[in-house]
Formats: structure tokens, sequence, C-alpha cells
């Protein structure tokens, strides 16, 4: 359970840049080090000058909930994962980084994370980081009434009270903690459903209806889901269509350098209200700038 305001970020996917472009716009707790602003005082300290001082007005911090999806893809999951770990280091109640579907062994090992370990420092190291992700939460509920998760909700899973918390754990095949992590929305689902859940093209877990939706807000008296693990060409997106019930947001641009998406943020008021941010592709100077300036 967190309390806003926060930032809610989806899939980063090894894409350092953009974990530094985010952390630039929106600075965490003991991370002014992002902000331009913050980046010129350090300077100016390190430049030992006899009377530095203070910004009149420096840069809020947020707190952040992460949904998953560090590692893979991207080249740069390692940079991603010690950031982030820094961060909930220095502010371990105001950073939440929950797990995804990419934070398990053995998807770990197939798309990407385990070659960067092996090929930078060493076997050793992804056995470590997969150590790690076992005991990362699955779920975190922002205010009372937004649940955040990396994929979805589950057939199986009625009370957000119910929600599993054996960790350390491996992530199972089938079941509450594989739904979360693995699970779709979809409008349509086929008729031979039962009209809340199918089996998904995944060829794991399920998706899940607007019909099954609206029942877990109803039954756990929520006003929203926030999830990631989808690609979205404006960055998020909402479900159903013309209702504002869940969202997806997706925190890596030009996915793959593939899909031209944007990327976007959930920006959560001390009130409640929600705003998303944006969030273009990093153009080739302001790339070597955000990771020049790590």
């Amino acid at each position: 359970h967190i309390e806003p305001p926060v930032v809610i970020c989806g899939d980063l996917h090894g894409q350092y840049y953009d974990l530094m472009n985010i952390l630039s716009r929106r600075p965490p707790p003991n991370g002014l080090f992002f902000s331009g602003e913050g980046r010129r005082l350090a300077k100016r300290q390190r430049d030992d000058e006899t009377e530095v001082q203070k910004p009149r007005s420096i840069t809020p911090t947020h707190r952040y909930v992460f949904l998953g999806d560090y590692v893979d893809r991207g080249c740069r999951g390692i940079e991603v994962m010690v950031t982030l770990l820094a961060l909930k280091i220095l502010n371990p109640d105001d950073v939440v980084l929950l797990r995804g579907n990419h934070e398990e062994e053995h998807v770990a090992s197939l798309y990407g994370f385990f070659d960067e370990c092996k090929r930078r420092y060493s076997l050793r190291l992804f056995k470590v980081f997969c150590d790690l992700f076992r005991w990362l939460p699955v779920a975190a509920v922002v205010g009372g009434s937004i649940f955040c998760v990396h994929g979805g909700i589950s057939p199986q899973l009625d009370k957000i009270r119910n929600v599993p918390d054996a960790r350390p754990c491996n992530v199972p095949r089938d079941g509450i903690v594989c739904d979360l992590l693995w699970s779709d929305p979809e409008v349509y689902l086929p008729p031979y459903s039962d009209g809340m859940f199918a089996p998904s093209s995944r060829n794991v877990s399920y998706v899940f209806s607007p019909e099954a939706l609206e029942h877990f807000l109803e039954t756990n008296d929520l006003d929203l889901v926030v999830r990631g693990h989808q690609v979205v060409e404006e960055g998020y997106q909402f479900f159903p269509p013309g209702q504002r019930k869940l969202i997806t947001v997706f925190g890596a641009t030009n996915y793959c350098d593939e899909f031209e998406n944007r990327a976007a943020l959930l920006e959560v008021k001390e009130n409640m209200t929600c705003s998303v941010l944006t969030l273009e592709r990093p153009s080739h100077e302001q790339h070597k700038f955000l990771v020049a300036n790590r």
C-alpha cells in the first residue's frame, strides 16, 4: 500500500535512456540529480564554490510505483535494475518495484537478460538478479482505490486481500500469481467463453472482459486498475474503450526499435485525481545527453 501523490511507470525493458528521461522529468526522492536543476547544483558543489546558493524552487520529488518488466529486449537491463535498486535503498517507503512476467528466470533466459549478464559480467550476476526477482511483490494499492499490477486480474482472485504473498517464489504456470503477471484485457471474448475470462493467445493465463473488470472493481471497492505488459502506440490506453476503469501504461519508447510508440506515466495527485504524462522517443542527441549525465 502506498499513499499519493505517486507516479506509476510501466515496462522499461532495458531501455536505460527512457528511465533517465522519466527520472529527469519527475525526480524521485533523493534523486534530484536526475533533474537538470539538481545536476547544476551538484556541479557547483563539486567545483568547490565558496557560496552555493540553493535554487529558489528546487524541482519537487515524486513517489514511484514501477509495474515490472525492467529487463529483456533492451541492452541495458543491468543499469535499469541497479538504478532502481539504488533508489529503493534510499527510499524504501517511496519507491515500489513490482514484479513483471520478465522478472522470472526462465523468461529472462530467453529474451536477452541472461545473455546481457553473461556477456558483460558473469552468470553469477544473472543468478543473483533471479534470486532478487523472487522477492518482488506482485501488486500494490495506491490510496486505497487504485490497483497496480503488471498484467491484469485473475478468475481465481475475488478479494485483493487474497493475493498470495509467499515470497520468495517462482512464477507458476497457472494460478493467481501467474494471472496477475500475464493476463490481458480483451473487449470481445470468443463465444465459447463464459463472458468473463478466456484462454490467452500467449498460451499462458487468460484474457478478461469488461464485465470481469467491472466485477473485480465493485467487489474490492476500487476505482481503477493500472497495468503495463502491452506496448500501446500512445504510451497509454484506457479499457474498455470510452471508459476509464483500467489504463495500460508503457514506459519504453520505440519499443525494440520497431514500434515507434510513445511512453506514458500516470500521475496520481494527493487528492487522487489522475493525469497522464506522455513522452516522445528521445532524439539521438537527447539519448547521448541522458546517458552521459546519468
